[in-house]
């Protein structure tokens, strides 16, 4: 039995100018004239396939270079002539559905991979793209309605879910576009390998080649690790670092000993502790029923004392009704009687003002403590301001609070208004002499956060500057390999005689350049363009130019001390270098049109000079290096 997936079918409807369901049985063969619309469905296949439109090269397999056509040209039809700047389309909106039917190797299965698109305007530039997933076989006349229209996104939803396998899946759109892709690719799908097929289906497609076969077996087949050809050269720093190491483990294994045997009497005590926890239950338990019974015995008593009064008691409840109904009686009597409503309304009235008067009482304490609020805050911020250390005059701040507390609530608001007006003085003066304090705290606390910026990228081991283009590009570009896509040229150097290393660090004034893939060169140099002044004092290697200038190293240059696999960075180490002699002697200097001495004393043509002092910070440091060390070095300079 076949194990390969069948393509079966390709659904292209309103994808420029296809509208329709192409069946695939054997081998098919798509014909025509140019621009009769073959690489459109090659571009779809990518588009379904890869998913990411910034691996998915269009059009690039006809024109051979790069395209300028997009989704939404695809989408609405792009008919290429513009009108006063405008693009024109065959559509002002549009529902574009592409989609690929496979058959699995049982020939029972059959899965529909694709994407809705939505552009509900010219204007819009990006659509709502939805990928779906649907379990069975589909016909052209299912993605329409009944007016031969491309199905809504409500619709289409329904159709989907209504499509389900013998094994349970359903069909499905996707909120994600990642979700799709990772679902695809899986082996109960289709079951490839995505990123092999994000890089090679592209490239496979556009008819562009690589350029050696050995290059497609390091960048698809092989594993991506490099091997580690340093081992001999680094066996001493790291039987250091092992010494190290070793020694720390001790450290660790004395601690966790230690640990060991107090976890061990953490153990041991555990019985006696949940001992200790029962017989503590226990007494409550026992403490619990002899409350309950000394408290029973007090209700006994309580209750026969009070006998007498329940009583006396159900007594007045039994009367409370009759007595109720006398007074209700007698206050008739009086009302009706001479005089009997002015003595209620003299009553009532008398109520009201021995309510009243209760208030003031309430709000005259209320001033008194607010009052006395006000003096003690007074007093309070006086301390706080003399805790300053500043030589400032309170005494008017101190009267002022003095003759509040002595004036009471009648002189409010005339001491009020006096310490107000003292008080605001006091704290102008404050703000004016504790400026310069406030401002050095301000720059102490800049300089503080800087510090612990560049402490942070000792620890990961990152350069402190010139850093900008190179992670502004690694971020941008698409690594073609296992490596990033961008690298420093002091990354791709290596120091092969470390009694050369101080000519070699002052000489090498180009040790920030970034170095790039030539293929990746024109965007790279486009994002450094727009970073402007972001990336100000970074330089970017032009890998065409630097192979085309390369020149030969002379025996006995500083270009031989220096390791350098890189092509590119050979070549800018032969301009730089190759040229320039090494020479033990300062008298030497003046055999040579371009030498260097061992600590850094340079002579080119008539000019001899010392760019500068070797300063301990190398420019290739290894990445086993310390944290310690790299902010040692960092003080240092």
């Amino acid at each position: 039995m076949s194990r390969a997936i069948r393509l079966t079918r390709i659904h292209a409807l309103n994808w420029y100018g296809y509208r329709d369901s192409i069946s695939v049985d054997g081998n098919l063969l798509l014909a025509g004239v140019t621009g009769s619309g073959k690489s459109i469905l090659m571009d779809l296949t990518q588009y379904v396939l890869v998913g990411d439109l910034r691996l998915v090269k269009f059009n690039q397999s006809a024109t051979g270079d790069r395209s300028d056509r997009t989704l939404k040209g695809y989408c609405l039809g792009d008919t290429k002539p513009e009108e006063l700047g405008v693009t024109q389309y065959m559509r002002d909106n549009a529902i574009t559905y592409v989609a690929m039917e496979f058959t699995l190797p049982n020939g029972k299965r059959v899965e529909t991979w694709g994407l809705r698109i939505e552009f509900t305007s010219a204007a819009e530039q990006h659509g709502r793209v939805s990928p779906f997933f649907i379990p069975a076989a589909l016909t052209r006349a299912e993605f329409l309605d009944e007016e031969k229209r491309p199905l809504s996104h409500a619709a289409f939803k329904v159709l989907a879910a209504s499509h389900s396998a013998k094994d349970g899946v359903t069909g499905r759109l996707y909120a994600e576009q990642s979700e799709y892709l990772r679902d695809m690719c899986q082996p109960s799908h289709l079951n490839f390998d995505r990123a092999v097929l994000s890089k090679l289906l592209p490239s496979a497609m556009s008819f562009t080649f690589l350029r050696s076969f050995n290059e497609f077996c390091r960048n698809f087949i092989l594993p991506a690790d490099r091997l580690d050809v340093r081992d001999v050269t680094d066996s001493y720093k790291s039987f250091i670092g092992y010494e190290r190491q070793l020694a720390e483990l001790k450290d660790q294994f004395a601690r966790l000993s230690t640990i060991s045997g107090h976890f061990k009497k953490h153990a041991d005590y555990k019985p006696d502790a949940v001992l200790a926890k029962y017989l503590a239950a226990e007494c409550q338990r026992d403490h619990a029923a002899a409350a309950r019974r000394a408290g029973e015995e007090l209700l006994g008593g309580l209750s026969a004392a009070c006998a007498e009064e329940n009583a006396r008691l159900s007594v007045l409840n039994e009367s409370i009704p009759t007595l109720g109904g006398e007074l209700k009686a007698l206050k008739n009597a009086i009302r009706e009687s001479p005089g009997g409503s002015l003595f209620l309304h003299l009553k009532k009235t008398n109520a009201e003002l021995a309510s009243k008067i209760e208030r003031l009482r309430t709000v005259g304490r209320s001033l008194d403590s607010a009052l006395a609020a006000r003096v003690r805050g007074g007093r309070e911020w006086l301390r706080g301001v003399s805790s300053l250390g500043l030589e400032l005059d309170s005494a008017a701040v101190e009267r002022g609070v003095a003759a509040m507390e002595v004036a009471g609530i009648s002189g409010f608001h005339t001491t009020f208004h006096a310490l107000r007006e003292a008080a605001q003085k006091l704290a102008a003066d404050v703000s004016r002499k504790g400026r310069p304090t406030l401002d050095r705290v301000a720059e102490v606390q800049k300089r503080k956060n800087e510090l612990h910026s560049h402490i942070r990228a000792l620890e990961l081991g990152l350069p402190l500057e010139n850093v900008v283009l190179l992670n502004t590009l690694n971020n941008s570009l698409l690594s073609r390999g296992a490596g990033l896509p961008a690298r420093h040229l002091r990354e791709l150097c290596e120091v092969n005689d470390e009694s050369w290393r101080p000519a070699i660090e002052v000489a090498f004034t180009r040790k920030f350049a970034v170095v790039v893939d030539a293929e990746d060169y024109d965007a790279a140099e486009r994002i450094y363009h727009e970073l402007r002044d972001a990336a100000r004092g970074e330089s970017l290697v032009n890998p065409t130019k630097a192979l085309k200038q390369q020149r030969p190293v002379l025996a006995g240059s500083l270009a031989e001390k220096l390791t350098v696999s890189h092509p590119v960075a050979a070549a800018v180490a032969s301009q730089l270098f190759g040229g320039l002699m090494c020479v033990e002697q300062r008298e030497q200097l003046r055999e040579h049109d371009a030498a260097i001495t061992r600590d850094g004393f340079t002579v080119r043509g008539v000019f001899v000079e010392r760019a500068r002092h070797y300063d301990n910070l190398r420019f290739r440091r290894k990445a086993r290096a310390g944290v310690a060390d790299c902010v040692q070095r960092a003080t240092t300079r």
